[in-house]
């Protein structure tokens, strides 16, 4: 798999949107000859420099502004259809964060509730305050397995659909972001070239690892 990194950062060193991109007139998938189906790839690039520069202000405007962007990806009805059915339907941000933040109070309070750390420091309940710390690391772990779980069934789904041609059941193209390039994904490497050839960009070998490259993102904009 390949990646085409395009850049959207403007001369002030802000995010103003994603780069016109010229695309192929061939199925970004099967690489059959397309007769003007599109996949609607969507993206949010995030945006924190209107936080107050401290590191609960740029995890919060990280985790809610962004830039929406998007593009009409080529793509025949065939693809379009297993790609559709091996879309997670769980977003990687509100069910590690979202979800694991709301049920890391939940059991927390649980905990609390049955006398399990709930002293001044640490000295007071040493093994309560060792349970509370490994229920928060495994709470987090827990929702990115159910995360990858439902995603590797969605996939297993879509591959009843795939037409031989077809490299994986997976969208053609996927987006994610870091502090100055949108960074497109591709599942059909003959295709990444085309694309990178038509816009004068380069390949290079895709990472579609979601965890590592969001804690990459965050570190970026913590200054880390």
């Amino acid at each position: 798999m390949l990646r085409i990194r395009v850049p959207y950062i403007g001369e002030k060193s802000v995010i103003t949107e994603g780069q016109e991109m010229k695309w192929p007139q061939a199925c970004g998938c099967c690489g059959q000859p397309n007769e003007g189906g599109a996949y609607q790839l969507k993206h949010r690039a995030r945006e924190s420099s209107l936080s107050d520069g401290n590191a609960a202000g740029l995890l919060f405007a990280w985790m809610t502004s962004g830039i929406d962007m998007s593009w009409q990806v080529p793509c025949c009805p065939a693809c379009q259809v297993h790609s559709r059915k091996s879309r997670n339907p769980l977003r990687l941000k509100w069910t590690i964060v979202y979800a694991g933040i709301l049920t890391m109070f939940l059991g927390g309070f649980a905990l609390w509730s049955m006398g399990i750390a709930n002293g001044d420091d640490f000295s007071d309940d040493p093994a309560g305050t060792a349970i509370a710390i490994a229920f928060v690391c495994l709470n987090f772990v827990a929702w990115y397995v159910v995360w990858r779980l439902v995603g590797g069934l969605m996939r297993w789904r879509g591959r009843g659909s795939m037409t031989p041609g077809c490299p994986d059941s997976l969208a053609p193209v996927t987006a994610n972001s870091d502090a100055e390039f949108v960074r497109l994904d591709f599942t059909n490497d003959a295709y990444a070239q085309s694309v990178a050839k038509a816009n004068g960009l380069a390949t290079e070998p895709a990472r579609l690892a979601r965890v590592p490259v969001m804690l990459g993102d965050l570190l970026i904009r913590l200054g880390l």
